[in-house]
């Protein structure tokens, strides 16, 4: 379990850097609207078919990278910079980012709460 959960987040991180190189290019071009709702519309489908993911290796594998290519533009957002003023903007950034780390504890939360009663040797 522990060699499958690291491969499968080693290879999202990977997919995550390497869409943040071209994640402001595609803003460029498509818009902030457009990419926006395309990012959130493709990782709502990643998120739906992942938990019927019928293997490991290569679905599983597939949707975890998907959400992660796509969740780079909602992190990525530049419109902090385009509607928040200058002096401002350090307090925006650290909010957003105290919005990622409170969703990570409520996942992290309800993920213990479900798991808590399984058997550790699996």
């Amino acid at each position: 379990m522990g060699t499958t959960t690291n491969s499968i987040l080693f290879y999202s991180v990977i997919a995550n850097m390497f869409a943040t190189l071209f994640i402001g290019q595609i803003y460029d071009i498509f818009g902030r609207k457009l990419t926006l709702f395309f990012s959130v519309l493709f990782a709502s489908i990643f998120l739906t078919v992942t938990p019927f993911s019928p293997d490991i290796y290569p679905w599983l594998l597939l949707c975890r990278i998907g959400i992660a290519v796509t969740i780079v533009a909602s992190q990525c957002m530049p419109l902090i910079t385009d509607y928040i003023k200058k002096s401002s903007r350090g307090k925006a950034i650290a909010f957003q980012s105290l919005g990622f780390v409170i969703g990570d504890l409520f996942t992290f939360a309800v993920l213990f709460n479900f798991t808590k009663n399984l058997d550790p040797k699996y």
